[in-house]
């Protein structure tokens, strides 16, 4: 928790949640794309049918070590 306060000092006019999202897919882009989750959904519009690509981060399976390694890495570097 203390890496997130610290990391949030410096970004003061963002959200909570914002700042867990944007972490999330600083993890995934910096490895990988781990968590990453892709769908289609389906959309109809005045020209017919269309499918538009959705991603998502899902962490829930990343152990806490390892987030906890990537957000010191993230505080020394900035």
């Amino acid at each position: 928790m203390k890496l997130l306060e610290q990391l949030w000092e410096r970004q003061p006019d963002t959200r909570f949640n914002q700042l867990i999202i944007n972490l999330s897919w600083e993890y995934s882009t910096a490895n990988e794309g781990a968590g990453k989750r892709s769908n289609y959904v389906k959309e109809a519009n005045e020209h017919g049918l269309w499918f538009r690509e959705e991603s998502d981060v899902d962490l829930f399976y990343l152990e806490d070590d390892k987030f906890e390694e990537f957000l010191k890495n993230k505080i020394r570097n900035e």
